[in-house]
Order: structure tokens, then C-alpha cells, then sequence
């Protein structure tokens, strides 16, 4: 538009050459300014913010896409900067809920019936029988073997003394029942264990030939398990008897769990009512010292009345008889 308008004027050529070459060097600036607008604009946009927040940037402008941002990188060749943050795992929290275990019974109940067919002997209990021996080494190790539930229940009842007898194989369990003199309580006399030393279980023992028999200690002081006639002895506690042998240096201890016994009962075939074992840190052996000398001094001191009233008869009589001869 320029160059037609200059043309068409009346100037002389001289004017209209300078203004056609002012015109081309004013173009040729424009053009080399555009285009250094366009390489720094380009050059911002490659280049991540180092200080700028992701929310200046938002508010800043139109951001790029994906795209055109790789291809402008590859054209530039320049490396993909990621602006991204990385994210945060959160540690996942887990409530984990304990639910308590439903507490199982291990007791088995062991009958001896009377040959009328009720019971003679209850026992209920979870017994263990811990073996402390010497092994050909000689070293002292402790081996635990459980009563099982499918034993042979034998023995025998009567009227002041009983015997209960639990047989698997390798072992015999008896428990020996006597009554008082006066027949209002029942005892437990003797606990033996009759056991075959070569049985697997009491590994490394010495002289595994042996057939021995443990008891409990023999003593007319100490009575095992006093309860009156036709009552339980119940223990919720754990009760511990040692067995023991002159021939051998293994010795035993049986433990029975929540132990419940009754013997001489014939008209049930039922527990009788609870009579409770001692307290924790008491003897499970009932001491008849007292009982003896409290008997002994009654009976001496019945003796010495019964004597003193004959005597004093004695005197009596012989001085009437001597008044009435006068």
C-alpha cells in the first residue's frame, strides 16, 4: 500500500528509492523483534517454576498440554523436567479386635460302679504325672505324661474301703479310700503309681528294664483328702502329690487340675455336695495330731473319773459293812 502510494505521487525518484529502503530496514527489525519475543516466551514456558507455588501457576495463565509440551521439548532439546510432587503413602491403620478364646475343658470322668450298678467312686480331674529321673548321662530331666481319657477302670468298694485303678498301657494309677474309725469321714490312704521304665516316653532312663511302684509317703498323722461321707472333695486349684520309691531315684508327681472325688457314695450316681479343698499355701494332708492328743487326754482323764468313783465305792461300802457288824 505503501510503495502504490509512492508511486503514483509526483516525488522524484531519488526521494522514492530512500523511502523504499527505509521501509524495508524498518521491516526487517519488526521481524528479527518478533521473533525474539517468541524464543524467550517459548523458553518460559520450558522451563519449571522454582519458587512459584502450583497455585501461581494455575492462576498465572493457560498452561500447556502434555503434548504440545513434549513436542516443544524435543524441538528445543531440551529433557522433560517433572513438576509433580510425589505421593504421600499413607500408612494404613489397622484396629485389630482381640476376640478372647473360648476356654475348653480337658477334664474326664473316671466311674467305678458298685455291683448294684450305681457308682461307687467318682473322680473328675485332668491329670498329668511329671517323671524327674537320672539319664544314662547322668544328667536329672523331668518328662510329662497325661492320664489319658480311655483307660480300664478297675477296683473294688466296700463298706469302710475302696480302690479305684486307672490302667493304660505301661502304667496303673490306684487310689486306695478309707474311712474314720467313727465312719463320718473318708480319706484317700495311698496313691500308687505302678509304671514299666521302658516305656518310650521316659527316654534316656536308666536301667529301662525296671518295673517300678511310686507312692505316697505312709503316715498315720497326715490324712490325704479328709471330707465328710457323702460329700465331694472338690479343688479348682491345682494339687500336686509326690510319689516316691526306696528301690529308685525317680520319684513322681501327680497333678490334678480342678480335681473333683468321691468315694463310698452307692445310692447316686452323682457328685455329692462341694466340700472345698484349703486354701493356697495350706497342706492338701489334713494333720490328726491334735485330734489324737485331744482323744488321749479325754480318754485318760474318762479313765481316771472311772477309776476314782471305784475306789471311792470301794472305801464306802467296806466302812458300812464294818459299822454294821459293831
Amino acid at each position: 500500500f505503501f510503495l502504490n502510494m509512492t508511486l503514483n505521487s509526483n516525488l522524484p525518484v531519488n526521494s522514492i528509492v530512500f523511502l523504499s529502503g527505509l521501509l524495508v530496514a524498518l521491516l526487517c527489525v519488526g521481524s528479527e523483534a518478533s521473533l525474539t519475543r517468541v524464543r524467550t516466551e517459548r523458553y518460559r514456558r520450558v522451563t519449571p517454576p522454582t519458587t512459584e507455588s502450583p497455585d501461581a501457576e494455575s492462576e498465572g495463565g493457560a498452561t500447556l498440554s502434555p503434548e504440545v509440551l513434549r513436542a516443544t521439548l524435543e524441538a528445543g532439546g531440551l529433557t522433560e523436567v517433572s513438576t509433580k510432587k510425589p505421593l504421600e503413602k499413607k500408612e494404613a491403620i489397622s484396629k485389630t479386635t482381640t476376640t478372647p478364646e473360648p476356654i475348653v475343658t480337658t477334664k474326664t470322668l473316671y466311674r467305678l460302679d458298685a455291683r448294684s450298678g450305681t457308682a461307687c467312686i467318682l473322680l473328675r480331674t485332668d491329670a498329668l504325672l511329671a517323671f524327674t529321673y537320672t539319664t544314662r548321662l547322668k544328667e536329672e530331666i523331668t518328662r510329662e505324661i497325661y492320664v489319658p481319657e480311655n483307660v480300664e477302670t478297675d477296683g473294688d468298694c466296700s463298706e469302710d474301703t475302696a480302690r479305684l485303678e486307672l490302667k493304660w498301657p505301661d502304667f496303673n494309677l490306684r487310689w486306695y479310700f478309707e474311712k474314720t474309725p467313727g465312719g463320718e469321714r473318708w480319706f484317700v490312704d495311698k496313691i500308687e503309681l505302678w509304671f514299666d521304665a521302658s516305656n518310650p516316653k521316659l527316654e534316656h532312663i536308666r536301667n529301662p528294664d525296671q518295673k517300678l511302684t511310686l507312692s505316697t509317703p505312709k503316715s498315720h498323722s497326715a490324712l490325704l483328702f479328709v471330707t465328710p461321707v457323702g460329700q465331694a472333695y472338690t479343688c479348682l486349684r491345682e494339687v500336686e502329690i509326690k510319689l516316691t520309691t526306696s528301690k529308685s531315684d525317680v520319684t513322681a508327681v501327680v497333678l490334678l487340675r480342678e480335681l473333683e472325688v468321691q468315694p463310698f457314695i452307692f445310692k447316686s450316681s452323682n457328685f455329692g455336695a462341694e466340700y472345698r479343698c484349703p486354701a493356697p499355701g495350706q497342706s492338701t494332708y489334713r494333720s490328726e495330731t491334735a485330734p489324737l492328743i485331744v482323744g488321749s487326754i479325754l480318754a485318760a482323764a474318762c479313765l481316771a473319773t472311772v477309776t476314782g468313783y471305784s475306789i471311792f465305792r470301794y472305801f464306802k461300802i467296806k466302812k458300812v459293812q464294818y459299822d454294821t457288824m459293831e
